[in-house]
């Protein structure tokens, strides 16, 4: 997940277990940038359904066209965070700096 908010790249979601299932959450309903799979009673994603999310975030729709926008923005607040002053690399650097 954390490569493709890098990249901005927009996600299609199948989560397993543990985290996965928070995440992709976070990344839907909070994010927005990507759409869940629905399993079916069996707990499989069909070809149906997994083809259904990638025509929505790939389509011309609305929310597809949403979905590319939010995974774009958020390619632009990562690249942001890890820029040399970024938060992410001043937060690293405090860290380093406590450790010595």
């Amino acid at each position: 997940m954390t490569e493709a908010l890098l990249t901005g790249v927009p996600m299609v979601m199948m989560p397993g277990w543990m985290d996965q299932r928070t995440n992709a959450s976070l990344a839907e309903a909070l994010w927005g940038v990507g759409v869940r799979a629905d399993e079916g009673a069996d707990g499989v994603v069909e070809a149906a359904e997994l083809r259904r999310c990638i025509d929505l975030v790939m389509g011309d729709g609305a929310k597809g066209e949403m979905i590319r926008k939010r995974a774009e923005e958020w390619r632009e607040k990562a690249a942001a965070a890890i820029s040399d002053d970024g938060s992410s690399t001043k937060n690293m650097d405090a860290f380093l700096k406590g450790l010595l």
